[in-house]
């Protein structure tokens, strides 16, 4: 189960929160309804990806610690080309490590912060910086021992909180989803000199800020589920599959729908998303719910650069080799934890399209030689 919170601390995050309302602000309320046909179509790419990375993983033994180690850098080296595949995939899961797993995180918590509590900015930084070299120096043991604990709690509060929402406005759901569905397909044309139609803007993000969300298919999860302690690489791909209903089907799904009961999910910017679910919560339980929501969204970012940091030095380890991992992987521990000051004094608005960029490079990548390793992993189905 510690690979599973793991796995889920990359998952489960500001993706289900201000990355919901990034995609409903810039697609419309129809980008919820293609994050649902994001997570349906890529939930068997992630079992094909965890299986293929418990069947292709490694058993290192440090200090007398045997440990599991395995991923995309290790099943799409089995393929023709796969000498220039991983390079290029290690490249930018290490660069998503700082936007997506860093960057995007410490602003939302910043914001959160700043906007609840008048938290200021230099004290924060310092806050985040200093707790992210605490616990990712720590390695695998240290972050799962945060994730398992953390993780299962702040997710079961967060969507109790969110179905109170949903509950008190059960007459108003069927409109909702009737706008949900509409703007899905709307052929409109998009205000503000976008270009394009209500349908593509709703598609575009949906997708994008779903796989953000998610991660199936962009080969980070993989990395975590290759260090379970299993003899199954079947169940473990289940695991996977459930990872995705819980991420999209159900949290994400919690927090458009507030988003939208709520009124605040309509116009704007991405850089207006963290804001709009406060707004959001504030408006049924006051204060109260902004400084629980602050709370949330501080320790499910926290999660995610601490797990981000994993994948990070696992993608490093397979480009500088044993040689020099040890030296790399403090260098770039050094520079992961003093990047979590920047979040603090950067807005979240154009780290999204350089997020989505590399999110869809990773997927396009990891996707493409997942599907040439499909008799692999016929061989574990039952």
């Amino acid at each position: 189960m510690r690979a599973l919170t793991v796995a889920l601390a990359g998952t489960l995050g500001v993706g289900n929160i201000t990355g919901v309302a990034a995609a409903i602000l810039l697609g419309g309320s129809g980008a919820l309804f293609w994050m649902w046909v994001s997570a349906l179509t890529t939930m068997l790419i992630k079992y094909a990806e965890v299986v293929l990375a418990v069947r292709t993983r490694t058993l290192i033994t440090h200090d007398g610690e045997r440990e599991y180690h395995g991923g995309p850098m290790r099943y799409l080296r089995l393929l023709p080309g796969g000498k220039i595949t991983v390079p290029v995939f290690c490249v930018l899961c290490i660069a998503a490590s700082f936007v997506q797993g860093n960057l995007i995180q410490t602003s939302a918590a910043a914001v959160c912060l700043d906007r609840t509590f008048s938290f200021p900015p230099l004290p924060a930084a310092l806050l985040f910086s200093f707790s992210a070299a605490a616990l990712i120096f720590g390695g695998r043991k240290r972050i799962s021992a945060f994730t398992e604990t953390m993780i299962p709690l702040m997710t079961g509060l967060y969507f109790l909180m969110g179905t109170a929402v949903i509950l008190r406005n059960l007459p108003a759901l069927p409109g909702v989803f009737a706008d949900i569905f509409e703007n899905a397909f709307s052929l409109r044309a998009v205000t503000g000199g976008g270009g394009g139609t209500l349908m593509l803007a709703a598609m575009r993000h949906g997708c994008a800020k779903g796989v953000f969300s998610h991660e199936a298919g962009c080969g980070t999860a993989p990395i975590s589920h290759a260090g379970a302690e299993t003899d199954s690489a079947h169940r473990q791909g289940l695991l996977g599959i459930a990872e995705v209903a819980v991420d999209t089907l159900i949290l994400c799904t919690v927090t458009g729908l507030v988003l939208l009961l709520s009124g605040v999910g309509y116009g704007g910017d991405a850089g207006d998303s963290t804001k709009a679910v406060l707004d959001a919560f504030s408006l049924w339980f006051g204060q109260p719910a902004a400084v629980f929501l602050t709370v949330s969204i501080l320790f499910y970012a926290f999660a995610t650069v601490v797990c981000w940091s994993f994948y990070g030095t696992e993608c490093l380890a397979a480009l500088t080799g044993a040689r020099r991992e040890h030296f790399a992987r403090n260098l770039y521990l050094a520079l992961f934890s003093l990047c979590t000051c920047l979040g603090v004094f950067l807005g979240s608005g154009r780290l999204w399209q350089l997020s989505d960029f590399l999110t869809i490079s990773m997927t396009v990548l990891n996707t493409l030689g997942g599907i040439r390793l499909l008799p692999m992993v016929k061989k574990e189905m039952p």
